[in-house]
């Protein structure tokens, strides 16, 4: 199960590569966004651990650090993850002029347990 859930949130990022979520997370916008939701020492955690692995560097190490950060909040506001979600969404859908992959960011949510009905609430 919490293989599956990493794969899940893996996706996530994957489908938001084409928006840059690489330079989003070192952006402002994120920042404001982690301030927004009490969310920045968990970052920073996350940040650090990822930075301290030999094995990761360049795009990787952020990556790492993003599906580390999105399992902890899904694990621990499991409640809450679909609406810190859509505002991560709200954040990072104007940083670039490529379309939020909607379809895409549903099935991911959808294989992390969650219903139609409260994917769809997160898209609206």
């Amino acid at each position: 199960m919490q293989e599956k859930n990493q794969i899940a949130v893996g996706q996530i990022y994957t489908h938001l590569l084409p928006l840059q979520i690489g330079k989003f997370l070192e952006s402002n916008q994120f920042s404001l966004f982690l301030k927004n939701h009490n969310l920045e020492d968990a970052w920073n955690q996350f940040l650090v651990e990822s930075r301290d692995r030999p094995d990761l560097y360049g795009t990787s190490v952020l990556k790492n650090a993003f599906i580390l950060f999105l399992l902890h909040i899904f694990h621990r506001y499991h409640e809450k993850f679909p609406g810190v979600l859509r505002d991560f969404f709200k954040s990072i859908a104007p940083w670039s002029s490529h379309p939020l992959p909607v379809f895409e960011l549903k099935n991911d949510l959808q294989n992390l347990g969650y219903s139609e009905n409260e994917v769809n609430i997160v898209f609206f």
